[in-house]
């Protein structure tokens, strides 16, 4: 596939074209994988449409289906493989891009226009040298299933393997069955959210992301217990990094943490 060759020519990474990765329902196919398929960190499905009513897809999806069930079917076939709990950056790539469709592939990490080659090896090249970037995953936790916001945690080192950032912790947890929110590591989640923001074109991760940070679940944290004293909402949080240039800094870790706190809280 030419599309796929001139995005691989621009990786500047490791990469696998056309690969088997093993789900809890037997073997789904890829396009691309980096840097392999035994244990990925990014995971590209590329999608072709041939007109607005009917696709060719290849290899992962039979044709001839309507674009919302495609997607739908990319979505599943990487939701497969995260609920293993091995976390991994999953992009769509399709040759038809409306600006909705980030909002209708809500669990899928980023989806492109196939036609940006650029774009597309440029997101791909970020995120696996950034352990705070986001993904979608399906956890369980104290016997309970949450649709999950973390970070990826993992990077590719120079020499091309896979490493683990045991700083990029964080989690928020969203238990549809009782309809509460988790919340693991609140200034990581702040941190992750930064990260968000100058990295992500999903809308609906930099949304929940955001009413997270404007929220008022209460959150009490061990590295928080000397600044803020013990309790203390994700809101107020927020707002006391944004106030102050240097505790947000030395806190998140995150040049111009306080500025980007701030456009993510306005985000539109």
């Amino acid at each position: 596939m030419p599309i796929l060759e001139e995005i691989a020519k621009r990786l500047e990474v490791p990469y696998e074209v056309s690969v088997e990765v093993m789900s809890s329902e037997g073997p789904l196919y890829f396009d691309l994988a980096i840097p392999s398929s035994r244990r990925p960190l990014v995971l590209v499905l590329l999608v072709q449409v041939e007109d607005y009513g009917r696709l060719s897809l290849f290899p992962a999806i039979r044709g001839d289906i309507r674009l919302a069930e495609a997607l739908t079917n990319m979505d599943n076939r990487f939701q497969l493989i995260k609920a293993r709990g091995v976390p991994f950056a999953a992009i769509g790539a399709i040759s038809l891009f409306e600006p909705n469709i980030s909002s209708n592939v809500a669990y899928t990490d980023e989806v492109l226009p196939l036609s940006e080659v650029d774009e597309i090896a440029r997101m791909i090249k970020l995120i696996v040298r950034n352990p705070w970037y986001p993904v979608f995953s399906i956890r369980r936790w104290a016997r309970r299933t949450l649709l999950s916001i973390e970070p990826l945690s993992y990077y590719l080192e120079p020499s091309g393997k896979i490493a683990r950032c045991r700083e990029a912790r964080a989690l928020i947890g969203f238990d549809i069955e009782e309809d509460e929110v988790v919340i693991k590591n609140p200034l990581g989640v702040i941190r992750m959210s930064i990260e968000a923001l100058r990295m992500s074109k999903n809308n609906v991760k930099i949304n929940e992301l955001r009413n997270v940070l404007l929220s008022n679940y209460e959150v009490d944290d061990t590295a928080l217990r000397d600044v803020v004293g013990g309790r203390i909402t994700m809101k107020e949080l927020t707002e006391l990094l944004m106030k102050n240039e240097d505790l947000a800094e030395e806190l998140l870790g995150a040049k111009n943490a306080s500025q980007l706190l701030r456009r993510l809280v306005n985000f539109d």
